[in-house]
């Protein structure tokens, strides 16, 4: 099965040595997403930057967009709202990374205490 993967923010709240993205500007058009991408039968991943850093976007992918199975995350930002907004969509999973040069030790103890709680 095909995969479509998605940066829908160049913005994140790490500043890890290994990337850049966070420089680069922001250009997402949620009209011109929604109308290409309604129709493509591929399982969509969203990532970036960090897709957490936009509640109110990614709750209107998710809403119009049945595609959306994964979201990929640093999990710092991670609290109950976004748990309350993924139980409505079950098929949606969360995926991480671990890289022991990413986190402090306590980004690491919350990465794994979200990562954790979002199960």
């Amino acid at each position: 099965m095909a995969l479509t993967y998605v940066i829908y923010t160049h913005k994140c709240n790490l500043h890890c040595d290994h990337c850049d993205i966070r420089l680069r500007p922001d250009n997402f058009d949620l009209n011109s997403f929604l109308s290409k991408y309604q129709d493509i039968d591929t399982d969509i991943v969203l990532f970036g930057g960090e897709p957490l850093l936009k509640f109110d976007l990614l709750k209107t992918l998710l809403e119009n967009n049945q595609n959306v199975t994964s979201i990929s995350s640093n999990m710092l930002l991670w609290d109950n709202n976004y748990k309350s907004l993924l139980e409505n969509y079950p098929k949606v999973h969360i995926s991480s990374s671990w890289n022991p040069g990413r986190f402090t030790q306590e980004q690491y103890l919350l990465w794994l205490k979200n990562l954790n709680d979002s199960q």
